[in-house]
Order: C-alpha cells, then sequence, then structure tokens
C-alpha cells in the first residue's frame, strides 16, 4: 500500500503532487467505473486523513477502513502484475 507515499514521490520534479500507487491505478486501463469507484473512496477517505480536528484514533480506523475499501476494489477488478505494469 502507499497511501502515505512511501514508496512514490510527494512531489515531482516540477513542483506538482505525485501519484500514490493507488492514484496510478485510477488510470483509464481499468476503466470508468473502476476509476470512479477508487476516486470515491478516496473523496471519502482523504479529507480525514487531512483534518487536524479529527482524533488520532478516529483516522485511524478511517485509514484501515480506506485500506480494506481499496484493496477489496482491486480484487474485485482482479488487478494481475500485468496489468500495474501497463499503468507506470
Amino acid at each position: 500500500s502507499d497511501f502515505d507515499m512511501t514508496l512514490t514521490k510527494f512531489k515531482l520534479e516540477d513542483g506538482a503532487r505525485g501519484m500514490s500507487t493507488h492514484m496510478i491505478l485510477e488510470s483509464e486501463h481499468f476503466g470508468v467505473e473502476f476509476r470512479d469507484s477508487m476516486r470515491a473512496i478516496f473523496e471519502k477517505y482523504y479529507p480525514i486523513e487531512i483534518d487536524p480536528a479529527i482524533d488520532r484514533e478516529t483516522k485511524l480506523k478511517a485509514m484501515e477502513e480506506w485500506w480494506h475499501t481499496a484493496h477489496e476494489n482491486l480484487i474485485r477488478q482482479r488487478v494481475s502484475k500485468d496489468d500495474i505494469a501497463q499503468c507506470v
């Protein structure tokens, strides 16, 4: 998992924000339905991740839910290593 961008760069050379592994998987390769479902998951959990007013325990629970939900989506899509290689 790369939700915290430990496997990918947070900032690119041009200063733009880099893409996490999950963001890369939102490419057109997997289709609109998969991309939209991954985007919806991100839009639900990312605001929780960055909100300084939310306590650690609540964030931890939400981040675990985010990880499980995103990975269940990957499993349903039957993402293979070859699929990932085509995205990067």
